[in-house]
Parts: C-alpha cells; structure tokens; sequence
C-alpha cells in the first residue's frame, strides 16, 4: 500500500468519524486497523488538520498542498463570513440597523448568501428577500383597487 493510498484512507476514517457521526470501532474494524489508530489520527487532524494525516515522504507533497489550499479556502470564507458578521455589528452598534443598500453592499462583498446573510443579521429569510424584491421592483408597478376580486360585477 502507497504512502498517498494510506493518507487517502486515514482521511477517510476522520471524516466517517467526524463527519458521517460513525463509531471509531467501527471504521476501525473496516480497515483492518486498531480504534487507537483511528482515534489517534482523529486527534492529529483536530490538532493540525489533514496535513498530519500525510506522510513527510517526497510523494505526498501534492497531497499535503491540495489539503493546505482546501484549509485556506475554508479559513478564507470563516474570514469573510466573520468581516461580514462584525461590519453589521459595527452598523448596528449605532442602535439602528443601516439601510437595506448598505447590508446589501456589506452582504456582496462578503460574498454571502442571501439567507445566510439573513441569519446573520436575525431576521427571517423571507423578510429579507421580500426586502430585496421589494427594492429591486419597479416604481411604477400597476396597482388594483381594492374592491374586490377581478371580474366580479356589481350584482344588478
């Protein structure tokens, strides 16, 4: 067995521990290997991520790299998400919410979801999109009377 076929299966076992919520003895006992082993390598990939699964050996270097650029693209986006979350704090901390056009250029720049913004802000995820909606229709929209529904006459 490879050095890179070894790591590809130690990651495995962390993330059907971490992940898929299965039972170290578990996994365990699908490779072959002791529950030690798989709470060890747990450990190691929570203390350093999933380059501590890889082997220092010249053909993991590719390995190591792809899991250390996946680490900062996730650390990246907690960034952003974290930018985002402390900018609304900021506008907040004024005891009024800023307007609509300042959270949306907030929640663009942060590269949010519109829901996930909307989480973060505490407000629903339907009011927030009825909000934009709203701001993204036309002034001049055509409006009904309210007397009743379409083509009902008058009864004489």
């Amino acid at each position: 067995m490879t050095q890179a076929v070894k790591a590809e299966l130690k990651t495995w076992a962390v993330r059907s521990v971490l992940w898929d919520h299965r039972a170290p003895s578990e996994v365990a006992d699908h490779l072959g290997v002791s529950p030690q082993s798989v709470w060890n390598w747990q450990r190691a990939f929570l203390d350093a991520g999933e380059a501590a699964l890889v082997p220092s050996g010249a053909g993991s270097h590719h390995l190591r790299d792809d899991g250390l650029r996946a680490e900062n693209r996730r650390l990246r986006a907690s960034l952003t998400n974290a930018t985002a979350v402390l900018t609304v704090w900021r506008e907040h901390s004024k005891l009024v919410l800023p307007s609509f056009d300042r959270l949306e250029a907030i929640r663009a720049e942060a590269a949010l979801t519109g829901p996930r913004f909307a989480s973060l802000l505490g407000i629903s995820r339907r009011r927030y999109l009825e909000e934009l909606r709203r701001r993204l229709q036309p002034e001049t929209a055509v409006t009904r009377p309210l007397s009743g529904p379409p083509g009902a006459g008058t009864g004489h």
